[in-house]
């Protein structure tokens, strides 16, 4: 069990020494109107999915607001497309910052 924590820790070091700090400070107004819009749209959709499914409104919005954060492979998906040249360095920041904050 321990080395399974300590395997979670070292990821989550490493991604978050990939951060330039410097960058998310100088941008921390577009981060957090970018991970508020994130979270807003991405609880709306899975909301209309679990309304969808069959749930009550009530249900589906707090299931929605629940499932509103981004899961650690997105971290492996920005990485890959920052080393394949799919995006730049500041869409890669930007990215990185934005799924850290959330």
């Amino acid at each position: 069990m321990a080395q399974v924590t300590a395997k979670n820790a070292f990821f989550f070091l490493a991604v978050g020494l990939q951060l330039n700090l410097h960058f998310a400070y100088q941008n921390i107004g577009v981060i957090s109107l970018i991970t508020l819009a994130v979270m807003v749209i991405n609880s709306l959709i899975n909301a209309l999915i679990f309304k969808g499914m069959g749930s009550t409104w009530h249900d589906s919005i707090y299931a929605g607001a629940l499932l509103s954060q981004i899961g650690e492979f997105s971290f492996v998906l920005v990485s890959a497309a920052a080393s394949m040249g799919v995006i730049g360095d500041y869409s890669y920041q930007m990215t990185l910052a934005v799924i850290t904050v959330i």
